[in-house]
């Protein structure tokens, strides 16, 4: 904690991950004019958080974390809004780094390079990830991750306190929980026969796909290492880019610029 405020501007900014991840380089771009501070996980941004928040009078930092989102509930999102925590409006940071509008400005270069169409690249790339999220493996592990932390927080909200125990005073617990994995592979499902790309990057851990590295090369790079680090290129050289995904960040924008 000593190293992340010693010499640090007024406003802090706690992430998830390290400083070679996805995260530090990205919202480094974003806000430039606050200092970033990577945590290993969510629990560690919030703990930082709200240690710096406990003791404002001993310091001179205001501290702010952003965390991803992994589908949590409207309620979750709001509880963490409350402690100066924003957790991302799209699942995770990878879905800002494949942003379609971040695809759309790398298709331009790339097509510019290649001497080729801007839209023959673009929809190479999102025929190459629809396919790879076509499988049905794909398909069910991404409805499965999502499924899997909905039932998990679900369970976590109807464990008994210590006063319910005492009252019960019964050795059982039960808890009943519908999983939402059917309703969540139709989502996905829908989204595949729309041809919806964006909604499935926004809303599921593509991470955990091929999809990434679908985009890559149909974008004619080389791997997702390659693409990101173009990615971070073009959007420190757009403003309009950088303003787009800003939004996608909207409170936590507002928040900062207090």
């Amino acid at each position: 904690m000593k190293l992340d405020v010693l010499g640090s501007r007024r406003k802090i900014l706690f992430i998830e991950g390290t400083s070679t991840s996805l995260d530090a380089p990205l919202y480094s771009l974003l806000f430039p004019e606050v200092s970033l501070a990577a945590k290993e996980g969510c629990k560690e941004v919030v703990r930082a958080v709200k240690g710096l928040r406990a003791v404002t009078e001993l310091h001179h930092v205001l501290a702010f974390g952003l965390i991803d989102n992994d589908g949590m509930s409207a309620a979750q999102i709001a509880e963490h809004e409350a402690q100066h925590i924003y957790p991302l409006s799209c699942f995770a940071v990878e879905s800002l780094y494949y942003d379609v509008e971040v695809q759309k400005a790398l298709a331009a270069k790339q097509a510019k390079a290649l001497r080729t169409q801007e839209t023959l690249v673009l929809d190479r790339a999102k025929i190459a990830a629809l396919k790879a999220l076509g499988i049905t493996t794909a398909t069910e592990n991404l409805a499965a991750k999502v499924a899997e932390r909905h039932i998990r927080d679900a369970i976590l909200s109807q464990l008994p306190q210590k006063d319910d125990l005492i009252a019960g005073g019964s050795n059982n617990v039960n808890i009943t929980i519908q999983s939402t994995y059917a309703s969540e592979l139709g989502k996905i499902k829908s989204y595949l026969q729309a041809n919806d790309l964006q909604a499935i990057i926004e809303k599921y851990p593509v991470r955990e796909s091929g999809a990434l590295v679908a985009i890559a090369n149909g974008l004619r790079f080389i791997d997702r290492g390659d693409y990101e680090k173009a990615a971070l290129t073009v959007i420190g050289e757009s403003a309009p880019l950088r303003l787009h995904l800003k939004a996608k960040l909207l409170k936590l924008g507002t928040a900062l610029s207090i």
